[in-house]
């Protein structure tokens, strides 16, 4: 369902009657079980709380209402304009798609307090997906290459030899040193360490078929193991 999904989340579930702005009365599914039990009300319905007033179905998405006590003294016209009763929870939801309005006919007559009734209805649905999930391993030794430009040192040479027969670069490149000082003003020894930001997946062919991408990148130096699980909604 494009409401609740696979189904309606046990114990979610909240019906609210309210009467001229002030809450009347609660029902929830406190017990998880279906069961719609009033766990609060005004004065005059109090004497109910913790009844059974309804049940739901979760994978059907269905609210049944049989509590039929009186949740207001002051009588409204729910059902139709020649009778009136009081609010009852058998009455939920009263103008929503039943022809019940503030109007008794097309003149425009009102049914007086009517509007005075107002209801909510709360809960949370539950989605199943299917997940693929799977590990990628950058072990010790391996992964301590990038691609990025500012994994050499700034300012080298690239080619060391172009020409329209040949074209040789620099094999004497150096690789920036990142590696982090305890002291100011100092450049600690050399480390082999590159920053993972990006997991690239292939199939059994080489194609590349997606890319994870790390919402913080993570420092790996070389004598390190890292693990990376991926998962993937399908």
């Amino acid at each position: 369902s494009i409401f609740f999904g696979s189904s309606i989340k046990p114990g979610s579930l909240s019906l609210k009657w309210y009467f001229t702005g002030s809450l009347v009365a609660e029902l929830r599914d406190n017990k998880h079980n279906g069961e719609l039990i009033q766990v609060s009300g005004n004065a005059h319905a109090e004497d109910y709380n913790n009844n059974v007033a309804g049940v739901v179905l979760y994978d059907e998405g269905f609210i049944l209402l049989t509590g039929s006590w009186d949740l207001q003294p002051e009588e409204i016209p729910m059902t139709n304009p020649s009778s009136s009763d009081n609010p009852k929870w058998i009455y939920f939801g009263a103008g929503a798609g039943d022809g019940v309005s503030q109007f008794d006919d097309a003149s425009g007559n009102g049914r007086g307090n009517f509007v005075s009734c107002s209801f909510n209805l709360s809960f949370q649905g539950t989605s199943e997906t299917q997940v693929m999930t799977m590990f990628t391993h950058a072990r010790r030794g391996e992964a301590n290459f990038s691609n990025n430009p500012t994994y050499q040192l700034y300012g080298q040479r690239k080619m060391k030899l172009s020409s329209s027969h040949v074209y040789e670069e620099n094999p004497e490149k150096l690789i920036a040193n990142v590696a982090s000082s305890s002291f100011s003003n100092h450049s600690a020894s050399f480390k082999r360490q590159v920053y993972i930001s990006r997991v690239a997946l292939y199939d059994d062919k080489k194609n590349l078929i997606g890319i994870a991408t790390l919402s913080n990148p993570v420092l790996k130096e070389e004598d390190q193991d890292y693990t990376f699980k991926l998962k993937l909604d399908i």
